[in-house]
C-alpha cells in the first residue's frame, strides 16, 4: 500500500483541471512563482483537455512566459535605454526625446535605485508629496507623464508588472510654495551675483559662473547644462556656439560674451578640460540661501526667496535688455525665439517704460527734472492719479477751452 501511494505521488500532475460553471470551458490551474495561475484550455472535452493541458503548462513554465519572467530582474537603466532607443527621433520630436532622457536619468532612475521592482504606487505618491514642496504642479505632471509612458512600455514588454501611476495632488487651495514669477531688477540680479560664492561648498559646482552666464545671455538653464567644450565654447574665445542639440527650438546661433563671463568660462574649461562645462546641478540651495542673506538689503520678500529660480534671471535679463535698448530682434535672437510674439511675453510693462516712450516722442526733460516719477508725492490727487501731468505744458489743454475751466 505504501508503495502504491508513493507511485501516486510521483505521478501526480503539477496542475489541476477546473471547469467554469458558467460556460463549461475547462481550465488548467497551478501555482508558479508563488502565484496561482488559471489558463483556459479552450475546450469542454475532457479527453482533449488531457492532450493540451501538458503543453499549456510546459509553455508557461519553460516557454514564452518563462522568457518574459526572466526579464523581471533587468536594471532600470538598461530597460530605459531600450525604450529610448525605440522612440528615438523622428518617431518623437527631439525636444520630447531629450525631455524623456533627462527625466529618466536625472529623476526616476536614482529615485528608484535603478530597480524596477521599487516602482510602486506608494513610492510615487511619496515622491509627488516631496517634489511639490520645491517644484510647480505643472513640472511634476510632466515628470509623471514620462514615467507613465515608460512603465506602460516596460509592462507590455514583460520587464515589470503594470503599475497605475497616480496623478500628483491638486495644487489648489494652499500650495506649499508660491510659484509666482519673481520680478528681479538689474540691481537685484547683480547684487545676487556679487554675493554668490565662486563654487558650492560640498560639490564644488561653479554656481557663480552659471548664473553670470544666465544673466548676461538669458539662456535657458536646460540648455546651459548641455554646453560642452570645445563643441560650444573654446578656451580664449569670447563666443558661444549654440547648436540644435542645446537649444529647445533647434535654433543654431552664435552669441557674443562679455569679458567677465569669458574669464569665468576660461577658468572652468582650463580646470576640467573637454566635456560638459556645467552639467545638471540642483542649484536651489545655493541660490536661495544667498538671496536670503541679502534679501533685506535688496528688497526681496521671503516669498520671493522661496520662489527664486534660474528662469527669473532669464526674465530679468530680457526686461533689462528691453529697457536699455530698442533692439527687440536682437533680444529674440539672444533668447532663441523665432517669433517676436514669444519674446513679448518676457517683457514687463510698467510706468517707467511708458515714460521712456513719451520722452522719445515729445522730447527729453519732460518731467521738470524729476528722476523718479513713482517716488514723487502727489498729495493733490487720489492715489490712482499719482502723476505730474500738470507740470508738462504740452499735456495741458489750451487756455479758454472747456477742459481748462
Amino acid at each position: 500500500m505504501a508503495k502504491r501511494r508513493r507511485n501516486r505521488r510521483t505521478q501526480r500532475r503539477p496542475y489541476q483541471r477546473w471547469e467554469d460553471p458558467a460556460t463549461g470551458i475547462l481550465h488548467i490551474r497551478f501555482r508558479h512563482d508563488g502565484k496561482r495561475k488559471t489558463i483556459s484550455a479552450r475546450t469542454r472535452d475532457p479527453v482533449e483537455f488531457e492532450e493540451v493541458a501538458p503543453r499549456i503548462y510546459r509553455d508557461y513554465v519553460e516557454g514564452r512566459h518563462a522568457r518574459q519572467n526572466a526579464k523581471r530582474g533587468t536594471p532600470f537603466d538598461e530597460v530605459a535605454a531600450k525604450w529610448l532607443a525605440e522612440i528615438v527621433p523622428p518617431r518623437v520630436s527631439k525636444g520630447d526625446w531629450d525631455s524623456c532622457c533627462d527625466r529618466l536619468k536625472r529623476i526616476w532612475i536614482p529615485y528608484f535605485d535603478n530597480n524596477l521592482s521599487k516602482v510602486t504606487e506608494l513610492a510615487i505618491e511619496e515622491y509627488f508629496a516631496a517634489r511639490l514642496l520645491e517644484r510647480s504642479h505643472g513640472t511634476v505632471k510632466k515628470e509623471r507623464q514620462v514615467l507613465s509612458r515608460f512603465t506602460k512600455w516596460a509592462a507590455k514588454r514583460g520587464y515589470m508588472d503594470h503599475v497605475d501611476i497616480p496623478q500628483p495632488p491638486d495644487s489648489k487651495g494652499k500650495p506649499a510654495i508660491d510659484r509666482r514669477r519673481v520680478r528681479l531688477s538689474a540691481y537685484q540680479a547683480e547684487a545676487i551675483l556679487a554675493a554668490l560664492p565662486e563654487r558650492t561648498r560640498n560639490a564644488g559646482f561653479p554656481v557663480k559662473a552659471l548664473f553670470t552666464l544666465l544673466w548676461e545671455t538669458g539662456l535657458r538653464i536646460e540648455g546651459v547644462a548641455k554646453l560642452r567644450s570645445p563643441d560650444h565654447y573654446r578656451l580664449g574665445f569670447n563666443e558661444l556656439w549654440i547648436t540644435d542639440e542645446v537649444d529647445k527650438n533647434d535654433y543654431s546661433r552664435i552669441l557674443d560674451l562679455t569679458p567677465r563671463v569669458t574669464a569665468m568660462l576660461d577658468q572652468i574649461v582650463a580646470n576640467k578640460g573637454n566635456g560638459r562645462i556645467f552639467g545638471s546641478f540642483q542649484y536651489f540651495k545655493a541660490l536661495r540661501g544667498t538671496a536670503a542673506q541679502i534679501a533685506d538689503r535688496i528688497g526681496l520678500t521671503p516669498d520671493d526667496v522661496r520662489s527664486l529660480d534660474a528662469r527669473d534671471f532669464r526674465h530679468a535679463a530680457t526686461t533689462d535688455a528691453a529697457g536699455k535698448s530698442n533692439e527687440i530682434e536682437g533680444i529674440a535672437y539672444t533668447l532663441g525665439h523665432k517669433d517676436l510674439r514669444t519674446t513679448s511675453r518676457y517683457l514687463d510693462a510698467d510706468r517707467k517704460s511708458a515714460r521712456r516712450v513719451l520722452e522719445a516722442r515729445f522730447g527729453m526733460g519732460l518731467w521738470d527734472g524729476s528722476t523718479d516719477v513713482e517716488s514723487e508725492e502727489c498729495s493733490n490727487y487720489p492715489k490712482s492719479w499719482q502723476t505730474r501731468r500738470d507740470s508738462n505744458p504740452r499735456l495741458l489743454p489750451p487756455e479758454g477751452s472747456a477742459l481748462s475751466s
